[in-house]
Order: structure tokens, then C-alpha cells, then sequence
């Protein structure tokens, strides 16, 4: 999943950028891309599944649904 902001520079995707990408399929992130130059930037404070990102209409914000890391074998999305 991905949103764009709204003045149309940055990308907002959920991702894994992790060597080790294979073995974490639980595990994903929220960053911002640069569309310009590439450029990545993580937006979730910890580890955790995080998805479906929506930039808010003003580009100051972003929704989110996911859940932290947990050992739990179940977890049920909660929105941000």
C-alpha cells in the first residue's frame, strides 16, 4: 500500500528494508520516499506489522493500521 502527499514530492509506502527481509514476512514499515531523489525515511516508532498508510489531506499527518511486535501467534490490526 501507498499514499501520496498531497504537494506530490513524497510517498508514503509500507515496506521491510532489511537484509534479512525473507525472514521477517511479519514484519513491516511505514517510510517516506522522496520522489525526487529516492530518499527513505522511516515514520514508525518500533517494530511492528504497519500498513495501508493514508497522508492526511493537509500532508501533516498519516493513518495507519498495524500492531507493535509482539510473540502473540494472533494480533487483530488496530488504526492509528
Amino acid at each position: 500500500d501507498y499514499s501520496w502527499a498531497p504537494d506530490g514530492r513524497t510517498i508514503v509506502t509500507e515496506g521491510v528494508l532489511d537484509s534479512a527481509y525473507d525472514a521477517n514476512y511479519r514484519s513491516s514499515n511505514l517510510y517516506a520516499v522522496d520522489v525526487a531523489t529516492g530518499g527513505t525515511r522511516l515514520l514508525t516508532p518500533r517494530r511492528g506489522s504497519w500498513s495501508a498508510p493514508e497522508v492526511s489531506p493537509d500532508g501533516r499527518t498519516v493513518a495507519f493500521v498495524g500492531f507493535p511486535d509482539t510473540r502473540a501467534s494472533y494480533q487483530a490490526e488496530v488504526a492509528y
